[in-house]
């Protein structure tokens, strides 16, 4: 078997994995928004969930390393948003 051959197959179940993370973490937070919808009448009001912190500069990552930031931050809000709802809800 050859090595080069044997990488760029890793590699290519790597990207297809982290694609299908990307889809499961955009229907996820699509939940989150369709529960907050639903719940909106139980909800009290927030002045807001302050998502956004300090801009600091980012290292520099190998691609595959930023596409793992990027979906880690992602799931980052859609924890603050349920957390958001949690806090919020009047049962």
């Amino acid at each position: 078997m050859n090595s080069g051959a044997g990488k760029a197959e890793r590699q290519g179940q790597t990207t297809e994995q982290i694609e299908q993370l990307d889809k499961c973490i955009s229907i996820l937070s699509d939940s989150v928004e369709q529960l907050t919808d639903r719940l909106s009448r139980t909800l009290r009001n927030s002045p807001g969930l302050g998502l956004g912190g300090e801009d600091k500069p980012e290292d520099e990552l190998v691609p595959m390393a930023n596409s793992i930031r990027q979906l880690k931050q992602r799931v980052g809000i859609t924890n603050k948003e349920i957390q958001d709802i949690l806090s919020r809800l009047e049962l």
